[in-house]
């Protein structure tokens, strides 16, 4: 933060100063600065929160290089390993590393369909038992989700069982509708479903 002690309150900038503590500190989504006379400042802040842990292919012979994103695609430091495992991932960005930009919102429009998902998913109750174990954005025109099947115990020869579901890039918000009326009805079926696809007027499923 910078240095303000000993100057007079009035000859503060409060929104210049909010600017310099949000610049130099890239994990704050917000910052409010207050005066409280007589000789006193209250900063407010409000923490930027990883919504979704986003794998970058790594470099020839490497793995997946794994960054922390926020609800507006900002890049943010790695959280502790529990906390990162339980993150939702996505996969299948075409960006390089280098085209990260401090305090810069991703320039993707793929990001921004996966974030619009992730929001408009976490809205609807009935999605509670399905997490979103990972969001494809490889195909644009055919981006799909993964949902883990919470719900229920489930034999030793099915292990970390998902369902894939095809959502494509438009109309996310009303597709999902369909989608949490449609798994309350097949929910005990949903071992032998492997994959629904939204995008046509009626949804299909497809057993394994």
């Amino acid at each position: 933060m910078p240095n303000v002690s000993g100057v007079n309150l009035f000859s503060i900038d409060l929104k210049e100063l909010e600017k310099k503590i949000l610049f130099n500190n890239h994990g704050l989504k917000n910052v409010k600065v207050l005066r409280q006379l007589p000789h006193t400042l209250i900063i407010e802040t409000q923490e930027r929160l990883p919504v979704a842990k986003l794998l970058l292919g790594g470099r020839q012979g490497r793995r997946d290089e794994i960054y922390a994103v926020d609800d507006q695609g900002i890049f943010l430091d790695l959280p502790p390993e529990n906390s990162l495992q339980a993150l939702p991932r996505i996969t299948g960005l075409l960006i390089n590393a280098k085209q990260i930009k401090r305090n810069v919102p991703i320039d993707s429009e793929e990001i921004g369909i996966a974030l619009e998902l992730l929001e408009n998913y976490s809205k609807i109750n009935e999605f509670e038992e399905f997490p979103i174990h990972e969001i494809n954005l490889s195909d644009s025109r055919n981006i799909f989700f993964k949902i883990r099947l919470n719900f229920m115990i489930l034999p030793d020869s099915i292990k970390d069982k998902y369902v894939k579901i095809i959502i494509g890039k438009e109309d996310i918000s009303a597709k999902l509708k369909v989608l949490s009326s449609l798994l309350p009805k097949i929910k005990s079926n949903l071992t032998e479903i492997k994959y629904i696809d939204l995008r046509f007027k009626d949804p299909v499923a497809g057993k394994n």
